[in-house]
């Protein structure tokens, strides 16, 4: 099983600019690490760099299935559908748990900011999986899914304090409750990549230059 998944994830190396979308991502995650870190006020732009950094390796292993070999392949649908959801769930798990190990030792022993901490637990989660939702449903359904994902994470980049403010959760319970809502996320977006797997990836979703060859 380990090697198998290792074999997948080499194919990633012949991934349409491979090497642009690799640095889009740490670039991405090295920022939103320096938010997380250094700036207690950008906590919530940290997050939205840390998740866009996953973003851009999922879209490395949707646009795989552009690739003739790939669509020609029996275990087409084990890479269009398996290698994106392991992808994004693994990224999506590493980031969590280093930000949960992040706000537990940025914690100043107060009550008051032990819940804050598990509010942050909570947006996270919830802008977490948003982006899941929207990586396993975008490069089959681009223009909904793009809209969809703009008025939530919007909506929720600007309402996410004032909807967390009375939620009272100790650091180990935010831990719990974001977890599981993580893990909704990420059963729900292996879900819609199943349920759309048949149908066509959509040139608008994939860079200019690969649109002349599909």
């Amino acid at each position: 099983m380990i090697n198998r998944i290792k074999t997948e994830l080499k194919l990633l190396r012949y991934s349409y600019q491979f090497g642009l979308f690799s640095v889009l991502g740490i670039f991405m995650f090295v920022m939103g690490w320096l938010f997380l870190i250094f700036d207690e006020e950008g906590y919530r732009l940290g997050i939205f760099y840390i998740l866009m950094s996953a973003m851009f390796t999922v879209q490395e292993a949707h646009i795989l299935e552009a690739s003739t070999l790939i669509a020609s392949s029996p275990k087409k649908k084990e890479l269009v559908v398996n290698l994106p959801n392991k992808v994004s769930a693994f990224f999506t798990i590493v980031n969590y748990i280093l930000y949960v190990i992040l706000t537990y030792y940025k914690q100043n022993g107060s009550e008051a900011y032990e819940i804050l901490c598990s509010r942050r637990l909570l947006l996270y989660a919830v802008e977490a999986c948003i982006f899941l939702l929207y990586m396993g449903t975008a490069f089959k359904r681009f223009v909904e899914s793009t809209i969809a994902f703009t008025i939530a994470f919007f909506a929720m980049y600007l309402l996410g304090d004032i909807v967390v403010k009375n939620i009272n959760l100790s650091f180990h319970h935010g831990i719990i409750v974001s977890s599981l809502m993580i893990l909704v996320g990420i059963l729900l977006s292996n879900l819609c990549r199943k349920l759309l797997y048949r149908l066509p990836l959509q040139k608008i979703s994939v860079g200019k230059q690969l649109r002349k060859y599909m």
